[in-house]
């Protein structure tokens, strides 16, 4: 019955390949769309797997679903084929038992369909698919419909996890359980990852309980915000089981500790049309003693003189931003801070801070 054997995809252990005919819906020598399981335990000799797959719609290595339309691209997910159908669009087939490491019945999952009016056996639909994230999304493309973003309703890994299939081992190598370290440190974070079954071994996706997702790799630096977090390496094997430590570790405040103040403000105007003319000033914005610049901070104020209204910035890694705003030709304008807001300092001024600048027409900005 073979008319255009297209694609297909090896089992984890590489004892079976689940493959795709292009063809054989399209002319009509099998009836709905199929999936075809081979056994190559043999290399010389591969056959139609037998594996004893108790379902009336999986036999002697050929799984028949209920659709018609074409199966295109093919990619397996632990136990599991995710399948870009056409006209039936994505498909996600339990082949676990089909391919003899599960006890499972054969039989599909989900689906999401982009042709809605059929699924006839004809070229238009879903074209291929991938299902690799870590995120649990797959993406898929339409040959009319474009681009999809999908979310199975259901964890994609932790339903076609094959039964002797063992998660990787995940250890956090460095640094210290509980290690402290000043803000602004780069650290480095490195784990070992071992699996039985993948080669290589998978690679460690690091998380902060703070700071959200952090750069992959058994050794990476980074830079964690001021508090106490939890990190996180987990690794997930080819078959979809994930492995995973943690240790806590504490980043604290240097200079000033929990306070931050205005270190500084200049400005000048920088723009001058017809009858008006515009003013900037910079405000600098440092931990209590000067000794760190604060990024993140939301500096607020209100304009008087010849201007008036609220303008606000945040600073960035320098801990500077700028406000600016517009004057009559002769005026002079003054920008007073009223409030700085961090998400974790606060806005404590120091004596000799000056929160207030008056600008004038014709004083270039620094």
């Amino acid at each position: 019955d073979a008319s255009y054997t297209h694609q297909g995809w090896l089992s984890l252990d590489h004892e079976f390949f689940i493959v795709d005919d292009e063809l054989d819906e399209y002319y009509g020598q099998v009836s709905n769309t199929t999936t075809r399981v081979f056994d190559l335990l043999d290399l010389d000799k591969p056959v139609l797997s037998n594996s004893g797959a108790s379902t009336s719609n999986y036999e002697s290595g050929v799984f028949t679903n209920d659709t018609l339309s074409i199966d295109h691209n093919i990619y397996m997910v632990g136990g599991c084929a995710v399948q870009a159908n056409y006209r039936s669009g994505l498909r996600i087939i339990d082949l676990r038992d089909a391919i003899a490491v599960g006890d499972q019945p054969v039989g599909e999952l989900g689906f999401f369909d982009i042709w809605p009016p059929d699924d006839l056996a004809a070229f238009n639909g879903m074209w291929s698919s991938y299902a690799f994230f870590p995120s649990g999304n797959i993406i898929a493309s339409g040959i009319e419909q474009g681009l999809y973003v999908l979310k199975p309703s259901f964890d994609l890994a932790a339903a076609c996890v094959l039964a002797d299939n063992e998660a990787p081992v995940v250890a956090i190598t460095a640094p210290e359980e509980g290690a402290n370290f000043d803000e602004g440190v780069e650290i480095n974070f490195t784990a070992t990852v071992e699996d039985a079954e993948d080669n290589p071994d998978p690679t460690a996706m690091w998380s902060s309980s703070l700071d959200g997702p952090l750069e992959p790799g058994n050794s990476i630096l980074v830079t964690l915000s001021v508090g106490s977090h939890v990190i996180t390496a987990s690794a997930t094997d080819s078959d979809g089981a994930t492995g995973s430590d943690a240790i806590s570790v504490t980043v604290t405040a240097v200079g000033g500790g929990s306070d931050m103040h205005v270190a500084s403000m200049v400005g000048g105007w920088i723009v001058k049309t017809d009858r008006r003319w515009t003013g900037q000033v910079a405000i600098e914005i440092r931990e209590v003693g000067d000794v760190t610049a604060v990024d993140n901070a939301t500096v607020s104020g209100r304009w008087s003189g010849g201007a008036k209204g609220s303008s606000s910035c945040v600073t960035g890694s320098s801990g500077t931003c700028t406000v600016s705003k517009r004057a009559k030709l002769g005026n002079n304008m003054t920008f007073a801070v009223t409030g700085v807001t961090h998400p974790t300092l606060s806005y404590a001024s120091q004596g000799g801070d000056s929160t207030a600048l008056t600008i004038s027409e014709g004083t270039p900005a620094p």
